[in-house]
């Protein structure tokens, strides 16, 4: 299931891309 913390560490994830 998605947390704050894995939607916040996705979103991070996609930024360095």
């Amino acid at each position: 299931m998605l947390n704050s913390t894995n939607l916040n560490f996705i979103k991070i994830a996609k930024q360095s891309q």
